[in-house]
């Protein structure tokens, strides 16, 4: 029995997800007898869905104005205990959210005058989710700008696309975007270049001229860019990416005179 909550043993920002095993090229690869009474989110009507024709079809005229046929173009949700109906025990962990290793670490490299320092940051050993594109391609407000993955979305001259087929409110419909997919689920670690600066110091004779000590110039980027899997995600620092904004690339331009 599913109750929710924490669960001793387990650790905090478990993430549980109906794991996706591909979509339905074809109507011969959905088995006659499956039903989807999944819940599903972003306000879903939760319909159920009937595999085959003939599963859909049985039903009276009454049970199909409250049902869906699932057809080629939909997910194949991995039925986790084999009894035919997908429902929200299928949900399995598929990872955390807590990186379980964080740290960080900077170099200094000078020659002459010249000196380069750069700052770097990771964290490993989590996922990450990107709730944002999957509530975008889920038209789950309405009609509004899209993105460039719906491009590759399902449909009968493009069976191998990598995502299900693209509609207008999915929560409305077979929630093949508004559940909690693995398919939107990507690993996280990532290494950040927090900071590079490179520094020139004038020489001492154009110094000395206008009556200084010291002068140096200085060139210096912040949050530059990830290394990571996590591309599709504005940002892979953020795991739960449902909104909010990425860390400022900034420039910064410094002189540093001494009298």
């Amino acid at each position: 029995m599913w109750v929710g909550g924490y669960q001793e043993g387990q650790r905090p920002g478990d993430l549980y997800m109906f794991v996706a095993e591909g979509i339905y090229k074809s109507a011969d690869e959905i088995p006659a007898g499956l039903v989807d009474i999944t819940s599903g989110n972003n306000g879903s009507t939760g319909r159920p869905l009937y595999g085959g024709a003939e599963g859909y079809n049985k039903l009276s005229d009454s049970q199909k104005e409250n049902a869906l046929p699932i057809q080629p173009g939909d997910v194949k949700w991995k039925d986790v205990n084999g009894d035919g109906v997908i429902d929200d025990y299928d949900m399995v962990k598929v990872g955390n959210t807590v990186p379980k290793w964080t740290g960080g670490f900077n170099t200094n490299v000078t020659w002459k005058d010249l000196t380069l320092s750069a700052r770097f940051d990771y964290a490993l050993g989590f996922k990450a989710v990107d709730w944002k594109s999957m509530w975008i391609m889920a038209c789950a407000q309405g009609t509004y700008n899209t993105i460039q993955e719906t491009k590759d979305t399902w449909t009968p001259d493009n069976p191998n696309a990598k995502y299900p087929t693209y509609v207008w409110a999915d929560q409305l419909g077979k929630r093949n975007y508004c559940r909690s997919s693995s398919m939107f689920v990507y690993n996280g670690n990532y290494l950040a270049l927090r900071e590079l600066s490179l520094s020139y110091r004038l020489p001492s004779v154009w110094v000395q001229k206008a009556k200084l000590s010291n002068v140096e110039l200085s060139v210096t980027g912040q949050n530059l860019g990830y290394l990571t899997e996590a591309k599709h995600l504005f940002s892979p620092e953020k795991a739960d990416n449902n909104g909010g904004y990425p860390l400022p690339r900034t420039v910064i331009f410094g002189i540093n005179v001494s009298f």
